[in-house]
């Protein structure tokens, strides 16, 4: 698997993550769901940031990996939003039940 299709950045309280890429089938969207929540129990962040700033569409298995997160993080007491998403991501998370979690601006540095 291309273990470069994720970049996560820290900052007090939070885990910023940003995909590569939305291109990807079940098996490895069930593994960068796990390496996701791995990645959040070790920072301590309270608050996960999905930056979808490289996503011009979105598939079913990048879809179903964010609602795996979201389950598994709000189990854990996190929050999550979910930035800098086109048209067609909003209307694609919006089906699947993600339209809470979509922002309009989150303020980080790169």
């Amino acid at each position: 698997m291309n273990m470069k299709r994720i970049y996560y950045e820290y900052q007090p309280g939070v885990l910023l993550v940003v995909p590569y890429t939305s291109i990807m089938g079940h098996s490895e969207s069930s593994y960068m769901a796990k390496r996701i929540v791995d990645e959040v129990k070790k920072s301590a962040a309270r608050t996960v940031v999905f930056d979808l700033k490289n996503i011009s569409h979105m598939n079913s298995s990048f879809a179903m990996m964010l609602l795996m997160v979201k389950k598994t993080l709000l189990d854990m007491g996190h929050d999550i939003s979910i930035v800098n998403h086109s048209s067609q991501v909003r209307q694609v998370l919006e089906m699947v039940g993600l339209q809470e979690h979509l922002r309009t601006a989150w303020f980080y540095s790169l």
